[in-house]
């Protein structure tokens, strides 16, 4: 039979040499945070309005600078010849989705049953206030006949 007792102190031991090392380490990272010289203040931010008329001009900025001296006029060519004929293509031809067709059908009968819907709920709310003139119809004659017994 195995002998599960392992003596209980081992552990203890590391992890109080674990507890302790983290503390000392937390102490000495605080204190040399605490001695430590503070950071300086921003500075104040001092703003100055300026009209643009007391701006200097800019000085103009050439684009490109060239060691060259020659001008358009003298390198210019006396003719321009065209190396080749412009080809006339015929335009391509895009395949137009058949789905179209389709779409509008389904459209149509969407429209269509919406349509149907509709005029058949006309009917019904008609049904229902014709039945309901009915009732309220007979209700008055009755009222009116035991009226006229008495």
């Amino acid at each position: 039979m195995k002998d599960f007792k392992k003596p209980p102190f081992k552990q203890k031991a590391v992890a109080i040499g674990f507890t302790l090392g983290v503390h000392l380490l937390a102490v000495v990272g605080l204190l040399y945070l605490g001695m430590s010289t503070p950071p300086e203040a921003p500075k104040q931010i001092k703003t100055v309005l300026i009209k643009p008329e007391d701006l200097p001009p800019p000085e103009p900025v050439p684009l490109e600078q060239t060691d060259t001296v020659e001008t358009v006029h003298e390198n210019q060519a006396t003719e321009i010849t065209q190396t080749a004929e412009p080809s006339i293509e015929p335009a391509p031809v895009i395949p137009v989705p058949a789905t179209t067709s389709a779409s509008l059908q389904a459209t149509e009968t969407a429209k269509r049953a919406e349509e149907k819907a509709k005029a058949a709920e006309a009917e019904k709310l008609k049904a229902q206030a014709d039945a309901k003139a009915k009732t309220d119809a007979a209700s008055r004659a009755k009222a009116e006949a035991l009226a006229k017994q008495k």
